[in-house]
């Protein structure tokens, strides 16, 4: 799922070239941004989420494409930078989660240099955990100015100022010093707590700096715990955001559909479609998820309410729309080497087989052959089989040579047979028949979509190796 690119929130000298309606936008962009960049939203819905006024949004805009943290992509949709897609194989601290309070009244309310603040302890330490940083450090003076860590603060009166602010509001809890509990937003005269341990007395007069470090004032600063906690994390399905459904959503619209009365079961299966496409072929797989979508209501729209409410609705679109377009982009690769490396010998003067480009061309067809492979119904893999040896069979042997995933499709396609042969006493002709009548996968012949996994892969006879390998020759 996407979230906030904690390096680019990181980049304090970029963050201090934005206006603060850019830094207010930020994360409500980043909650509409899909899996692939895609921020999946209109300049109208902006303008009508109440961020700021309607005038600014283009302002807005205009100021994180100039810093190149979005761009217009192809589609003339905006495309973000500041996002990332959470990993689970991932132990390092990648990436900030979208909270709720970046929704919050509160947050629109801050100004630059708060936003720029609490995005700097957002990003230094995990949200919970202390930052630990001389309060000499957080504003411009001549006397330290080497070591500077925020010096968009004026003085030490402007940086109390904005510091008592955030923890006013809620969005820092402080710890001074050795002290053990952490002021708050309950606590009472925070800024003459902060005065007496910075060593500033009744007449505003505060102690001259020293550069010795065993003298500086340490200040201990942390996200407050409850707007970080995990019930406090935007869920991707929350009605809020589900910004990996806005785009069905978008299509939907416009057919006269709405997603809106749905439930989370039905939204996980349609992410987990979605995820697992872009996984396995990534963003060029989400342009084939939404011409599917597209494609669906196109042909069936009117069983789009059905489909959601018993929960076939992500089998449907992946079987029958995202499956075909897999499919043909495998046949495109074939045609491709079909067309550039086997022509050429039989055009004159004759050349040699075209070994490495062929071996080119066939890599760029991996993530389909895979996805296809390992989500394709079994007549879809016999039938698309079956049409690249009609189309060339020699070729078609000699890329299984080449290609280590083509070569597992092929062994696919054998166990299939295999199994059709030694279970129902099937032989080619017949198996490939049951695919043309959509017989291999289906549920009265096979009973339930596990018996058909079960299928492929409890029967596991020695493979044969029945491909002629022209390189040996």
């Amino acid at each position: 799922m996407t979230k906030l690119d904690r390096k680019i929130l990181m980049k304090q000298n970029v963050l201090r070239k934005l206006p603060t309606v850019s830094l207010r936008l930020i994360p409500f962009l980043a909650s509409k941004t899909d899996i692939d960049g895609r921020i999946n939203v209109t300049i109208t819905e902006i303008e009508n989420a109440g961020i700021m006024s309607k005038r600014m949004v283009k302002d807005a805009l205009y100021h994180l494409e100039n810093e190149k943290w979005i761009y217009r992509g192809e589609d003339n949709f905006y495309y973000s930078k500041f996002n990332v897609v959470s990993e689970e194989s991932r132990k390092d601290y990648y990436y900030i989660n979208l909270y709720k309070f970046f929704t919050d009244k509160n947050f629109m309310k801050l100004y630059k240099r708060q936003l720029i603040f609490l995005y700097y302890i957002l990003s230094s330490k995990m949200p919970g955990n202390e930052h630990s940083i001389a309060i000499e450090y957080l504003y411009k003076n001549q006397t330290n100015s080497e070591n500077v860590k925020l010096p968009f603060f004026i003085n030490f009166e402007d940086m109390v100022k904005n510091l008592v602010k955030l923890i006013e509001l809620g969005f820092f809890e402080v710890r001074l010093g050795n002290e053990n509990f952490f002021i708050d937003k309950d606590t009472e005269n925070i800024k003459e707590k902060i005065y007496a341990f910075a060593g500033k007395n009744s007449n505003k007069r505060k102690k001259r700096m020293s550069l010795k470090e065993e003298n500086n004032k340490i200040i201990h600063i942390r996200i407050s715990k409850e707007l970080v906690s995990k019930d406090q994390v935007m869920d991707v399905y929350d009605a809020s955001r589900l910004s990996t459904m806005l785009d069905l959503s978008a299509t939907a619209k416009k057919y006269g559909c709405s997603i809106v009365h749905y439930g989370k079961d039905i939204f996980e299966k349609i992410h987990a479609l979605k995820e697992g496409i872009f996984k396995e072929i990534g963003s060029t797989g989400i342009k084939i998820y939404r011409e599917a979508i597209i494609d669906f209501f196109d042909n069936r729209s009117y069983s789009f309410e059905k489909l959601m409410k018993n929960g076939e609705f992500p089998n449907t679109l992946k079987n029958y729309y995202v499956i075909p377009r897999i499919q043909q982009k495998i046949k495109s690769f074939f045609e491709q080497v079909q067309e550039v490396c086997v022509k050429k010998i039989e055009e004159f003067p004759y050349e040699e087989f075209d070994q490495k480009l062929a071996a080119n061309i066939i890599e760029k067809s991996e993530p389909y052959i895979s996805y296809f492979k390992n989500n394709a119904y079994l007549d879809d893999i016999i039938l698309l089989d079956n049409q690249l040896k009609k189309a060339d069979s020699i070729l078609y042997n000699e890329v299984s040579k080449l290609n280590r995933n083509w070569y597992l499709l092929r062994e696919e396609v054998e166990k299939i047979y295999q199994y059709e042969k030694k279970v129902c006493g099937n032989d080619r002709e017949q198996v490939v028949y049951l695919a043309e009548q959509g017989l291999l996968t289906n549920k009265k012949r096979q009973n339930e979509d596990i018996k058909i996994y079960k299928q492929r892969h409890e029967y596991r006879p020695e493979y044969k190796d029945i491909f002629y390998n022209w390189l040996d020759s």
